[in-house]
């Protein structure tokens, strides 16, 4: 992280992104511009990932099973009606829920 940091400031300062003349707009738009050129060539521009994940797709495998079985057990819970079940369900929920901590 230090080595892209620091990249990342000399980049910038080659660029002049901090030397500036004119109104705050000016220099503020120029500044914003290299820092984005700067970062999209130093980091990468990521693609992505659109279709049927919102913000859960760069989660690994164990992760995405755990939160899959946290909803399974709220499920349960949520439409059991019987009180004696709904208290072994929740404790069962609680435990799920703990484990993707």
């Amino acid at each position: 992280m230090d080595n892209l940091s620091r990249e990342m400031g000399e980049k910038l300062m080659e660029m002049g992104a901090w030397s500036g003349s004119g109104d705050a707009d000016t220099m503020w738009n120029k500044a914003a511009s290299c820092i984005r050129k700067v970062a999209s060539k130093v980091l990468g521009v990521s693609r992505g990932n659109f279709g049927g994940h919102k913000g859960d797709w760069w989660w690994n495998g164990e992760v995405q099973g755990k939160v899959e079985a946290k909803k399974a057990a709220y499920a349960k819970l949520v439409e059991c009606v019987d009180e004696e079940e709904k208290r072994t369900l929740k404790k069962a929920y609680k435990t799920t829920k703990q484990k993707l901590r």
